[in-house]
C-alpha cells in the first residue's frame, strides 16, 4: 500500500495451474517455516482456499507492505501456466494491482516412469 490512507476491503485471487493443489494449514499436517516472520505477514479477515485458488480479504493499512505464505502441493507433472495474481478494493474500482504469472516445469524421479 503505497498510499497515505488504509485500503479497506482488499481481495487477492491467486490462482492456481493446474496440478497443484493449496496444502491446508488447518488440517494441522503442515508445520511453520523459522524465516516467516508475524509483523511481515498480512492478518486478512477472512481466507478461503478453493480448489484452484486461494482467495484472502482484509485492509492493508498505509504505507505497509505485508505478506501471503502458503504451501501448494504438485500432484502432477508437466509444464504449466501459472496466471497472474490479482488484487482490488472491492469498493473501489481505482485501486488495484496485477501481478504477471509465469511458467513452471514440474518434474522429478517419477518421469518417464508413469503408465
Amino acid at each position: 500500500n503505497t498510499s497515505g490512507a488504509d485500503i479497506q476491503n482488499i481481495a487477492l485471487v491467486d490462482r492456481l495451474p493446474a496440478g497443484f493443489e493449496i496444502e491446508n494449514p488447518r488440517l494441522g499436517r503442515s508445520t511453520r517455516a523459522e524465516w516467516m516472520k508475524d509483523e511481515e505477514l498480512w492478518a486478512t479477515d477472512f481466507m478461503n482456499m478453493r480448489d484452484d485458488r486461494l482467495e484472502a480479504f482484509g485492509t492493508l493499512p498505509a504505507g505497509l507492505e505485508k505478506k501471503i505464505i502458503y504451501t501448494v502441493r504438485v500432484v502432477t507433472s508437466g509444464k504449466f501456466t501459472i496466471p497472474p495474481v490479482e488484487a482490488e478494493a472491492m469498493y473501489d474500482p481505482t485501486l488495484w494491482a496485477r501481478q504477471k504469472g509465469g511458467t513452471a516445469v514440474i518434474g522429478g524421479p517419477w518421469t518417464g516412469k508413469t503408465l
